[in-house]
């Protein structure tokens, strides 16, 4: 019995000893890699490691690659070092973190094309913006759902006549990483469109409403774990009709945003 209980001592030594030659180490898909003790693990959720320095980080388990086991390698690193590695690596992981979705305001920089641009003014497109609110959301990591509400007015330049839209958009989004911390979006939209037209002389104006789309892009800079800086170019095409006249209304837009990165 005495042989035994000290067998026993032994088994249980040796495997801490082994134990504590031994740590986690969590792969994240960013290319980090992270060594420590994991204090907690929900399935398909998160997952929470403590460093050896003791400083203590939660992951998205859809960040992670891969865990494991490996041996402590003695006098690897400076723990100094490791600080600075594991501050700068957090900040590139918040930053480049994938969330669900986008929502905020841009500007834009109106071109008519086609009947605009030569009712307006014949030597050239005269000056005009447009203001609005996109909103882009993930169902998956690639494919989503965009939708924007937009005002413009153009037409104000030397010109006779001023046009404006009102226009509400919605479709597939498309969208894939292409930096570390930007990502690419195709937008193609359909929708509604409210077309205001007004000639400057005689004061007379008009609306109407017609059918409308959209083809266009948008490049997202995630700043921070919740900002984005973006930039747009779209096509916009929409034929409302004036007195049985159909006429066909046509620009290119390209802006600037800021927007809030959904969770």
């Amino acid at each position: 019995m005495k042989k035994f209980t000290i067998l026993l001592f032994l088994i249980f030594t040796l495997s801490g000893i082994q134990a504590q030659n031994y740590q986690d180490v969590v792969y994240l898909k960013n290319g980090s890699k992270i060594h420590g003790i994991i204090l907690e693990q929900i399935p398909g959720k998160t997952l929470k490691i403590e460093t050896t320095d003791n400083n203590i980080f939660v992951f998205q388990m859809d960040e992670v690659e891969k865990i494991s086991k490996e041996r402590i390698v003695e006098n690897d690193q400076p723990e100094e070092v490791t600080k600075k590695e594991l501050v700068d690596k957090d900040k590139a992981i918040h930053n480049s973190e994938k969330r669900k979705g986008y929502l905020g305001p841009s500007y834009s920089k109106v071109i008519p094309l086609g009947f605009t641009k030569d009712q307006i003014n014949s030597e050239g497109f005269a000056g005009g913006g447009k203001w609005s609110l996109s909103i882009g959301y993930l169902f998956s990591d690639h494919l989503g759902m965009a939708a924007t509400i937009e005002l413009s007015a153009y037409g104000e330049d030397n010109s006779l006549d001023a046009w404006g839209n009102f226009n509400f958009l919605v479709g597939p989004l498309l969208s894939f990483p292409i930096a570390k911390i930007a990502e690419l979006d195709i937008r193609p939209m359909i929708g509604y469109s409210n077309s205001m037209y007004a000639t400057i002389i005689s004061s007379v104006g008009a609306d109407a409403n017609a059918f409308a789309y959209s083809i266009g892009s948008l490049v997202r800079f995630n700043l921070s774990k919740r900002i984005a800086l973006f930039m747009s170019a779209d096509y916009f095409s929409t034929s409302p009709e004036y007195g049985g006249e159909k006429v066909n209304i046509e620009m290119i837009t390209m802006g600037l945003g800021l927007a809030y990165r959904l969770k």
